[in-house]
């Protein structure tokens, strides 16, 4: 028999499940013999069952509706870490009995991890777009980080199209003309273009783009991300070029990347 005392793991996975752990028998024959190890766990045994008893609680509470789901914008300061003592303890004890405000938080918290450790532009997008599909509700909790995604994509000449649905500020679409000839129409800026994207609704899929040049150009090379990158050198007449893509969905258009040659 093992001298050393139990972690705290043992422990905790013996209380889970006493009968089907595989060192039970082992744990049992040690805490016959020390009793600190059996003082710890009547500690965790309390604890775990305090944690039933207030999950039951807490759950009872937002089934009645007096512990309601939380707000974009308390959610923000909780993640942020601003809430004061209060509205701290209000969250807290609301998650105990959501699952769903809980997922919500743990993915918002996943999200901003990912973006912050994710050095290229692209896939930041990415993941904020996704994030946007699945938890539209909780678009508002990361609306700052996608503003600041976006203009450190135009500063580089990449026009985000991804992020546009759901982050309505970064987005020109369904012009009252658009609407009227039937056509999906989406316009962004960059530092140095102004790109624009038309699809008639009623036909093939065919999208046109647009590309003005704020400045004299005469070539570039355009990056078009749908599943995959295609790159093409396009030439500028009066700072004006058209490029035709047929078979391609305006909604499969992740960005643009426009560069100087």
């Amino acid at each position: 028999m093992s001298t050393n005392c139990l972690s705290e793991e043992q422990l905790f996975t013996y209380l889970k499940s006493p009968y089907d752990c595989n060192e039970n028998q082992l744990i049992e024959e040690h805490l016959m013999f020390c009793n600190k190890c059996r003082d710890e766990l009547n500690i965790l045994d309390t604890l775990m069952t305090g944690l039933r008893i207030y999950g039951k609680h807490a759950t009872q509470l937002v089934k009645e509706g007096k512990s309601l789901h939380i707000k974009n914008e308390v959610m923000q300061r909780y993640i942020n870490e601003t809430c004061d003592e209060d509205e701290n303890k209000e969250i807290v004890t609301h998650i105990a009995g959501c699952s769903n405000c809980l997922n919500d938080i743990f993915a918002i918290k996943k999200l901003l991890y990912q973006i912050r450790n994710e050095p290229a532009i692209t896939k930041k997008s990415f993941l904020i777009a996704q994030f946007a599909l699945h938890y539209p509700k909780r678009i508002p909790v990361v609306e700052q980080e996608a503003k600041d995604l976006f203009k450190n994509a135009a500063w580089k000449e990449i026009a985000l199209f991804e992020i546009v649905k759901p982050f309505s500020f970064a987005f020109t679409g369904d012009s009252d003309e658009s609407a009227r000839h039937n056509e999906d129409y989406r316009k962004l800026e960059t530092d140095k273009f102004i790109i624009e994207m038309i699809q008639p609704l009623a036909k093939e899929p065919t999208t046109t783009i647009g590309i003005v040049a704020k400045e004299k150009l005469e070539q570039a090379k355009v990056t078009i991300c749908t599943e995959k990158e295609i790159s093409q050198t396009v030439t500028f007449d009066n700072n004006r070029t058209i490029i035709n893509k047929e078979g391609m969905q305006i909604e499969t258009i992740r960005y643009i990347k426009v560069e100087k040659i």
